[in-house]
């Protein structure tokens, strides 16, 4: 009687593409990119539409490609984005300690921005500074926090990672 030894072909797709591995320099220009465009594009269309300029808008336009690009440089087939929310089962010890380790980072970078913005918003009328007063400035702010509260445990990962070599 012949027994089966392989299930699968070799050359079989396996359904699944390798993860890219991404430089450390890359990950870090890229996370800086990602979340530098996001701000530039709300900052360039509140020009745009006050100014009126069209060339404004196209920046705009330009600064939120940038912002896409990166984050498919930092987060498509390089494992950060699933790291930073996959369940736990999925990961190895290594991972869940780095994990928990870039949660309480992002957990006092999130909360002492969120308070900064409240005294801001508490002194800005009284000193004259900018506030939102359009509903699209309003909209960029939110999807802005939205963005950057979604994606920031997994951009501290991909900005400090440093895998571990193989040991053979």
């Amino acid at each position: 009687m012949k027994t089966i030894s392989k299930q699968v072909p070799d050359d079989a797709p396996t359904g699944r593409r390798p993860i890219r591995i991404v430089p450390l320099g890359v990950r870090r220009a890229a996370v800086t990119a990602f979340y530098g465009g996001y701000i530039g594009a709300a900052v360039l269309s509140r020009f745009s539409h006050t100014h009126h300029a069209a060339s404004l808008a196209v920046a705009s336009g330009i600064s939120l490609a940038v912002a896409v690009a990166s984050f498919a440089i930092v987060f498509l087939r390089t494992g950060y984005l699933t790291w930073g929310n996959a369940p736990e089962p999925g990961l190895d010890e290594r991972q869940i300690a780095v994990r928990h380790r870039r949660y309480g980072q992002a957990y006092v970078t999130f909360v002492t921005l969120v308070f900064l913005a409240m005294l801001y918003d508490h002194i800005a009328p009284d000193a004259g500074w900018w506030l939102p007063d359009r509903k699209l400035d309003a909209e960029w702010l939110f999807w802005g926090v939205w963005l950057f509260g979604m994606t920031l445990p997994s951009a501290l990962i991909a900005w400090c990672d440093r895998p571990v070599a193989d040991e053979e």
